[in-house]
């Protein structure tokens, strides 16, 4: 008699966000032999996904806080896990790992995973709701990892740190396992040329400097804006551009009023969101995200992986993203003449911004390796 398939379900935010962090994964769970299933909100991604083999339905939960949506997101993922009866919970972002933490656990699923794509919002925001949310959201560490077999993946050290601080004595402290991101596809994100057998980056005339992001002010868009405008003043033939749309469901998205207004400066351009990343890397001479608070930038790894010098905040996730002053620049938060003065002394350094490419992409390949990342996640399936 055939072995019965081990069904996963992935509780996620929304479809677009799957496809980007972890449509890999369900593949490659896909290829191991497992049944997946993911329960999100479907935009335009539904071909793509279902394409791949991937039984997919309509969460209906809200992206910031709907009481009415909420609840039938609530009533839809309990009428999902009856329906479909998952032998792992795969829960991602900070409002599916609360509520499918807790059901889960009522539930008695086998493996509960709550992945940890960075703490963000909750805590770089001190306010009433946010602390609220926090109480929730440790009681649901507390709770899952009172299970033997049931996980928190954190992607950079302070994550860890701060989830191991908050778990009590009763729980698996063990079960918190780092894993560094969503990993990057190598053979696909990598320099154009090659020397000797050897990965280099090609000399251009002029230089782009190029933040690939959600619109966000969180992202530090606002603080790339201004140090930009001073550096045009001096630097003609710098091009700065902007990849992304604004995310209406986050709290911080950038009205386009305010993009549009951006991309009318000299030197300055918004080119909204743009599915081949690999041609922005490759166009590219610095990657710049002086991002307030990350889990792990997916932005870095593929430039870093097209063999791409970054310059990111020194804060939690970015400056675990890459080797300070050998693979990029840290720059401090929310000051945008230290900003202005790295991506300076990069335009100004082709040599550095050459080696430091080189000693990005050997980072990539030695440390972000997607096939590398999703057996690190398919072993705990397989627990």
């Amino acid at each position: 008699m055939p072995k019965k398939k081990l069904k996963i379900l992935y509780y996620t935010n929304v479809d677009w966000s799957f496809v980007s962090h972890r449509l890999d994964l369900a593949k490659e769970a896909i290829r191991e032999g497992f049944d997946v299933h993911l329960l999100c909100n479907v935009t335009s991604k539904k071909k793509i996904i279902e394409g791949c083999g991937i039984t997919l339905y309509e969460s209906f939960l809200s992206r910031r806080f709907n009481i009415f949506k909420d609840i039938i997101g609530i009533i839809k993922l309990i009428k999902i896990i009856i329906k479909i009866k998952p032998d792992i919970i795969h829960s991602v972002s900070n409002k599916n790992i609360l509520i499918g933490g807790f059901i889960s656990r009522i539930f008695r699923v086998k493996i509960t995973i709550l992945a940890v794509s960075g703490l963000g919002y909750l805590y770089m925001n001190k306010n009433l709701f946010t602390k609220f949310s926090k109480i929730i959201l440790h009681a649901v560490y507390n709770v899952v990892l009172k299970n033997k077999k049931s996980y928190v993946i954190v992607q950079n050290k302070n994550d860890f740190n701060i989830i191991h601080s908050i778990l009590r004595k009763n729980t698996y402290k063990e079960n918190i396992i780092l894993i560094p991101g969503s990993g990057v596809d190598i053979n696909y994100f990598k320099p154009l040329a090659k020397v000797d057998g050897n990965y280099s980056i090609q000399e251009n005339d002029n230089i782009t400097v190029s933040l690939v992001a959600r619109m966000l002010y969180d992202k530090g868009i606002k603080e790339f804006i201004d140090a930009a405008k001073n550096l045009s003043k001096k630097y003609s033939k710098v091009e700065f551009n902007l990849y992304g749309d604004p995310d209406l469901g986050n709290p911080t998205s950038i009205p386009i009023d305010k993009l549009s207004e951006w991309n009318s400066y000299i030197n300055i351009n918004w080119k909204g969101y743009k599915s081949n990343t690999l041609s922005i890397y490759n166009t590219s001479d610095i990657i710049v995200l002086p991002s307030y608070r990350e889990g792990m930038p997916k932005t870095i790894l593929e430039a870093a992986s097209c063999g791409k010098p970054s310059i990111v905040t020194d804060v939690p996730g970015c400056k675990d993203a890459i080797i300070p002053n050998k693979t990029g620049l840290l720059v401090k938060l929310f000051d945008t003449h230290d900003l202005q003065n790295k991506i300076e002394f990069l335009i100004n350094n082709a040599d550095i911004r050459n080696l430091m490419g080189v000693e990005a992409r050997k980072l990539a390949v030695s440390k972000f390796d997607v096939k590398n990342i999703n057996a690190m996640q398919i072993k705990l399936y397989n627990n």
